[in-house]
């Protein structure tokens, strides 16, 4: 079963690779998180990056079982989550 899930977050930002990735905020229309596969691949494109760190400050401090950027399973989004995904960066 794939699990996703709507959070907003608003800007332009550069990627490892230098491509401009436009990310949307609630109000413009919100965007579906897959599944992670990747520990701190939030986004699901198989890597972890910038976009995805953006991703879980946007959404720290969540919790309960839906929470994407949980990436420990302890059921919040906190610093830990956090301290993987940065060690998880290319």
């Amino acid at each position: 079963m794939e699990r996703t899930q709507s959070h907003g977050v608003t800007g332009v930002l550069r990627d490892i690779s230098g491509n401009l990735r436009h990310v949307t905020s609630p109000a413009i229309g919100a965007f579906e998180l897959p599944a992670i596969t990747v520990p701190g691949d939030i986004d699901g494109d198989g890597q972890v990056s910038t976009l995805d760190l953006l991703i879980l400050v946007g959404i720290y401090g969540c919790v309960g079982d839906d929470c994407q950027g949980d990436i420990d399973g302890d059921g919040v989004v906190t610093v830990m989550d956090l301290i993987i995904l940065i060690s998880s960066m290319e």
